[in-house]
């Protein structure tokens, strides 16, 4: 089976998504008649160009609504497949996909929708060509690969074929173990793409939140292995509809795509293992790693060795670089055992690494999770980088700040096991300082006792200002008492219905900073409700920063 990607998955103009998946390694495409309508190349020089890179064009997709009751528009549909049979000759493809109809007139005698398609097939074929045949989920008659299947069986023509796309099966809970039924000359087409769960319509779920195999929630593996029990040697080929995709760099997203396939066939999405943050590396000037030693010792790190610093499970290195200190590298360990090695668009690197020896939780401190704030508009890079080792997307907000609107994405493995927090600047006010913030949140299990050890060490904590106590008093039945203790030592505490988050943080040395964290039940958020108090606060303390060093 080889590797084909469809044109939509990427951004950029038609010849700026080829460049990219021949960049990636693809050895097709999948053209999109939307990116060669909008295209200023003529079909004669994308052929050109496909073969100057090395890529197959394998389908034209998609033909829309082609069976009907009334003869006069079947006979239309007609007209205009030739038109595209014409367009397909002078691009050099050989098969068509067409899809499930979702007209009011659609065909719903499953006889007579054969027919049609042994009519349709028949005029193909005198041109040379094949038609795919395809359910939509939300098709208004054939909306599972059964009954598109059962279609194609009883058109008993040659040139009509079957096309299978994951989620069209997956996403709607069918089975797709029957593919391994479906003769293997009889499927035409096999195309994956991967979603999480989300409360919407299956259509608005396909148009905007499609990922990559293994970045979603679908069951993909369970789908290819029947597709290989068919005796489909075709190539697999990646469809995804994604608006953060389509805003991101097409390189780097067609690097991940082929990366997601090259997991998909050595059965490393097979399930993810147990998976943690086994250490983060920092890196600047001999001198701001110096400052970054200090509060970690203040927060009762140790020597463990060369330049690695442990509290418990937490381990952060100091490697000595240039400029102020800042994340260069995030190392995840998963049992799974997969290997990848990954560089983000803000300049840190993500590294996946296998966990030889699971461990029980061990009630030390461990990485909670990892904040990066990335360049205004590199965050759907960021993201994409992630989603390929594992991580899932969880709720995203927007954030006014004295910078400007912030869009917050956390992401997390499947086990919680590790989680990231990506952001980025949408729209930049007059205020907006040049530092992006970086945060290495420490979990542990009292964290006010870690506040107090904190103050008595000196460690400078990022003041809170008093406001947020009396706001904070106002708005929860939260005890004086504890009100008062969390204002001493300028913690944070939102309360959801899962649980609470406590938490304080340090001031940033650079570009980094460190925080401790706790999570009190079932607590899964990133304090969403404190986050404002505590970016207004590092915003403040970068501006003062500033104007010291410019005075």
């Amino acid at each position: 089976m080889g590797n084909s990607i469809a044109t939509v998955c990427l951004s950029g103009d038609l010849g700026e998504r080829l460049d990219a998946a021949a960049a990636a390694g693809f050895e097709a495409i999948e053209l999109f008649e939307h990116d060669l309508t909008t295209s200023d190349l003529t079909p004669e020089e994308v052929r050109r160009r496909c073969a100057a890179l090395g890529l197959r064009i394998e389908m034209l997709q998609p033909f829309r609504d082609l069976d009907s009751t009334s003869p006069e528009r079947f006979a239309r549909n007609l007209r205009r497949a030739d038109g595209k049979f014409a367009l397909m000759e002078r691009l050099g493809i050989d098969m068509l996909l067409v899809v499930s109809s979702v007209a009011e007139d659609a065909v719903a005698d499953t006889g007579l929708l054969a027919e049609q398609l042994a009519v349709l097939g028949s005029r193909a074929a005198g041109c040379g060509l094949r038609i795919a045949y395809e359910a939509l989920a939300w098709g208004r008659h054939v909306n599972t690969w059964e009954a598109s299947w059962e279609a194609v069986r009883r058109s008993d023509h040659p040139a009509v074929g079957l096309c299978v796309d994951s989620y069209h099966v997956l996403a709607v809970d069918g089975n797709p173990d029957g593919i391994a039924g479906v003769p293997a000359a009889k499927l035409f087409s096999v195309q994956l793409a991967d979603a999480p769960r989300l409360p919407m319509h299956v259509l608005q779920l396909s148009r905007h939140h499609r990922v990559f195999p293994g970045q979603g929630a679908l069951d993909v593996p369970r789908f290819v292995d029947a597709v290989r029990r068919s005796g489909f040697r075709g190539p697999l080929s990646l469809e995804v509809f994604n608006d953060d995709f389509r805003a991101g760099d097409p390189r780097a997203t067609a690097s991940a795509g082929r990366r997601s396939l090259d997991l998909l066939r050595a059965g490393g999405l097979q399930g993810r293992g147990e998976t943690r943050w086994s250490r983060v590396q920092l890196t600047g000037a001999p001198g701001a790693l110096a400052d970054v030693d200090h509060t970690l010792a203040g927060l009762g790190f140790v020597d463990a060795g060369g330049r690695s610093r442990r509290h418990g499970d937490a381990v952060v290195v100091l490697e000595p670089g240039e400029g102020p200190a800042r994340i260069a590298r995030t190392v995840l360990h998963d049992s799974a055992g997969i290997r990848s090695r990954t560089p983000g668009p803000d300049g840190t690197e993500l590294v996946v690494e296998p966990l030889t020896a699971p461990a029980a939780p061990s009630g030390r401190w461990s990485i909670d999770h990892v904040a990066l704030q990335v360049p205004t508009g590199r965050l759907a890079e960021c993201e994409l980088a992630h989603r390929t080792a594992g991580f899932v997307p969880q709720r995203a907000e927007e954030i006014g700040t004295p910078a400007g609107l912030l869009r917050r994405q956390p992401l997390a493995t499947h086990d919680r096991g590790a989680r990231v927090l990506l952001s980025s600047l949408l729209v930049t006010g007059p205020a907006a300082v040049a530092t992006p913030q970086q945060t290495v949140a420490f979990g542990c299990t009292d964290v006010l006792g870690a506040a107090r050890a904190a103050r008595a060490a000196g460690v400078p904590v990022l003041p809170v200002p008093a406001n947020y106590y009396e706001d904070l008093a106002c708005r929860t039945e939260l005890p004086p008492a504890l009100i008062s203790v969390l204002r001493e030592f300028d913690v944070l505490y939102d309360l959801s219905d899962g649980g609470a988050l406590l938490r304080f943080g340090t001031i940033a040395f650079g570009a980094v900073g460190f925080e401790l964290v706790q999570r009190v039940g079932a607590e899964d958020g990133y304090g969403e409700l404190s986050a404002p108090v505590r970016i207004a606060a590092l915003h403040r303390r970068q501006r003062a920063d500033l104007r010291r060093a410019t005075a």
